[in-house]
């Protein structure tokens, strides 16, 4: 995890709240007052699918922000977000 967020601890049952909506900010884990941005991969996509039945165990993530059936793949531009340092 990014140091910056200061999230240390990430359940499973944390990420399955986190894409159903229950959990929406950083602050709700213990980590930095900062909204947390759903990202996914189209619905066609074999990692998608795996994610939703291993990870989510359901087909269908709820859908947020935009997020769900029209996926976004891009990363996010903010300074804590996947790839950051």
């Amino acid at each position: 995890m990014n140091d910056r967020v200061q999230v240390r601890d990430l359940a499973l049952a944390d990420i399955r709240r986190i894409y159903a909506g229950e959990i929406r900010n950083r602050r709700e884990l213990g980590g930095s007052d900062l909204e947390i941005p759903l990202v996914s991969r189209g619905a066609d996509s074999g990692t998608r699918q795996m994610f939703q039945r291993r990870v989510l165990d359901h087909d269908e993530p709820a859908r947020r922000r935009g997020c769900g059936s029209a996926a976004r793949t891009e990363r996010p531009t903010t300074p804590w977000g996947p790839g950051s340092r």
